[in-house]
């Protein structure tokens, strides 16, 4: 496999090299992008800032790291985002990922099923197995024989005569007192006020979706959530939201729902427009 180049060196070192393999050359999608990159004279870091995704995620799509990136489809999403950036056939970059990526699955699940030897050896009685075999066949003996034995009946004891008393006169009340009728006064009907987030952005999830909170220097929340998730976004400039699926994802701004998030809408929307108005 090719070396790969350290991003520590500079671009121009990069290709002034005296051989450098075209894409086309390239033995993996990941190699073909970073060649594809290299020939435009584009840096990782401008690269990253362009699509506004991790510099890490871009390392590891060009190094073939799956490992590193998000589950599928967010993963597939920035490689067909890298590909539309550098003027490549979308489709064919994606389809090519998708084969790569899916042998190191299958492989990995073969390398937990258990081999012949394995389960033979499992199978194979072992010492102490025996011993405790053997110790049970005793205890059951035991149990048996001292249910089968016939219990000594024991001598029946003459039970004292016991003297019954007789009944107490029937009490009768001389005045019964008349029950006062209690009138219960309907509660006054009380208005149920909603209680709005405090937070003047708020994410509240209906179903399963990718969220991700970052600014130009930090990532506030990254990773996939389930159906009841609610986050308050931290206050502050240049904040932006990116999201999954974006009909499990419902957004509050200053505790009223607004459609922040909308189709070809979802990547890096900036939170700045709607609270400034």
């Amino acid at each position: 496999m090719t070396k790969i180049f350290n991003e520590d060196e500079t671009l121009e070192k990069q290709t002034t090299t005296s051989h450098v393999k075209t894409p086309e050359e390239a033995a993996t999608v990941g190699m073909f992008l970073r060649h594809s990159r290299l020939a435009q004279k584009m840096t990782i870091d401008q690269a990253a800032k362009a699509l506004c995704i991790r510099r890490t995620y871009i390392k590891a799509i060009e190094e073939s790291n799956f490992a590193e990136l998000p589950p599928v489809p967010y993963g597939t999403g920035f490689v067909r985002s890298y590909a539309q950036l550098l003027g490549l056939n979308v489709e064919r970059i994606v389809q090519c990922y998708k084969e790569e990526s899916a042998p190191k699955k299958s492989a990995e699940k073969t390398m937990h099923q258990p081999s012949a030897s394995s389960r033979a050896a499992v199978a194979k009685p072992k010492r102490r197995h025996i011993i405790m075999g053997l110790t049970a066949v005793v205890l059951i003996c035991a149990v048996w024989l001292f249910l089968t034995t016939e219990p000594q009946k024991p001598e029946l004891q003459e039970t004292p005569e016991v003297e019954v008393a007789e009944p107490l006169p029937e009490f009768v009340p001389e005045q019964v007192l008349e029950e006062e009728e209690v009138t219960i006064e309907p509660a006054e009907e009380t208005e149920v006020v909603e209680q709005k987030p405090e937070a003047r952005v708020h994410l509240k999830l209906t179903g399963e979706s990718w969220l991700e909170v970052r600014d130009k220097e930090k990532v506030y929340l990254t990773g996939t959530y389930q159906q009841g998730f609610e986050y308050d976004v931290p206050e502050g400039e240049g904040m932006r939201l990116s999201v999954g699926k974006r009909l499990n994802v419902e957004v509050y701004i200053d505790g009223e729902l607004t459609p922040v998030v909308r189709a070809g809408r979802q990547i890096n929307v900036p939170l700045d427009e709607y609270l400034n108005h």
